[in-house]
């Protein structure tokens, strides 16, 4: 799931249309969007002056220019038009490769690398505000650093600013009662596994071939669980514990070296 953004030389270069804040897309410079890390939003059109799109485009148009205008100011964000007709910017091709027969058409790219999309949604201000929040927002988690200002809600921002306020010794038990805790979890998955091998073991053993049968399934069972557990992610809030006892270890460490440096 989200969208795509160039290089910021790159985007000194494709600045929006005069007077507009919508970026005018082509099928040669897509490709440069697509590279980035922000999301793309396209409004496809067949030609410039939106000719042959009739109502449709002309509804439209002041809704995506304040789509556009909505998002100008951020930097994770392409809200764009394509023009069908473009043919010296390869823009004719890149619509016959996406095979675009009805206007407008909205294609959309999560800021994950993902194929762009249609969207088929509704297209009022408020819905298309809302889908490209939710694309941005796919590729990216909250975390602790220089970035967390813009994917982190209110509530993620409050608790990591506990953490960093909390005393030191608080967050280091706080960090190991977590981590003591997923260890239990590993070693009672691990303990059902292991329990699984030998019934199956004791079933062999006892050469039924009912026995044996079921036993194997349970053990693929409990395998299969198993490989859930580690596919999982720690909670994210050990991770942000753990990145902020570095961070504040990292301060202390600096704060020492000034007052050596001093003495």
């Amino acid at each position: 799931m989200m969208f795509k953004l160039l290089s910021l030389a790159l985007f000194s270069i494709l600045e929006p249309s005069c007077g507009s804040a919508v970026i005018e897309v082509t099928g040669k410079n897509i490709f440069f969007y697509q590279e980035g890390d922000a999301a793309i939003f396209l409004k496809v059109v067949p030609a410039v002056n939106s000719n042959g799109c009739g109502k449709a485009c002309e509804d439209i148009a002041p809704v995506w220019e304040d789509l556009a205008a909505a998002f100008a100011d951020n930097k994770h964000y392409v809200i764009g038009e394509l023009s069908c007709d473009n043919l010296h910017q390869n823009s004719h091709t890149f619509c016959k490769q996406h095979e675009i027969s009805s206007y407008p058409t909205f294609l959309y790219s999560d800021n994950t690398g993902d194929e762009l999309q249609t969207y088929g949604g509704p297209t009022d201000l408020e819905s298309l505000k809302n889908f490209a929040l939710e694309l941005e927002n796919d590729g990216h988690e909250c975390s602790v650093g220089s970035d967390e200002g813009h994917w982190c809600s209110a509530t993620q921002l409050a608790l990591i600013d506990s953490f960093r306020t909390m005393p030191i010794d608080e967050l280091i038990t706080k960090i190991e009662s977590m981590d003591n805790a997923l260890r239990v979890e590993y070693e009672v998955a691990g303990e059902k596994v292991a329990a699984a091998q030998r019934v199956l073991d004791a079933a062999e053993a006892n050469g039924d071939s009912d026995e044996i049968a079921a036993a194997k399934k349970a053990v693929e069972d409990v395998d299969a669980e198993f490989d859930d557990w580690l596919s999982l992610d720690q909670p994210i809030e050990l991770t942000w514990m753990a990145d902020i006892f570095d961070e504040r270890e990292g301060a202390i460490l600096d704060d020492d070296d000034d007052d050596e440096f001093i003495d």
